[in-house]
């Protein structure tokens, strides 16, 4: 799906074997919990989902140019996706995983972003999350 970030009231479910659920949204908002009394992330709603800004992020910083959000949780993520120069985004989602692939022509960076659970040694869950980047920047 490109541009996931323009559809409102997207999001997936992800969750472990060893019981971890969380709800994730194009741009890494949601939540993550063990129950509905254990929470690792502030608990959301579907009106807060994607208005909340307590979100999963990974920055970069670029020097002497400043800062770009691989996930497009920026002020100026979000200023560019009113004007033609939106970043390019791309999502792509299976059954408890998703990948978002976000690139900015700015700043010269494309980022890979995969989430799922895994299992680790001790049965519990591992927060799968993987990060790749490239850039020229």
């Amino acid at each position: 799906m490109y541009q996931p970030e323009d559809y409102s009231g997207l999001y997936f479910p992800l969750a472990g074997d060893g019981g971890l659920k969380s709800c994730i949204t194009p741009t890494l908002g949601g939540d993550s919990k063990r129950d509905q009394n254990h929470f690792l992330m502030e608990p959301v709603s579907i009106e807060n989902l994607h208005n909340n800004k307590n979100t999963r992020n990974f920055w970069c910083r670029i020097k002497n140019r400043g800062y770009w959000s691989a996930c497009g949780s920026s002020a100026e993520a979000e200023f560019l996706r009113f004007t033609g120069e939106q970043e390019k985004s791309v999502l792509e989602a299976g059954f408890m995983w998703q990948k978002l692939t976000r690139t900015s022509a700015v700043h010269g960076l494309k980022a890979e972003i995969t989430f799922c659970y895994g299992i680790r040694s001790d049965g519990s869950d591992d927060d799968g999350t993987y990060q790749y980047n490239r850039g020229t920047a």
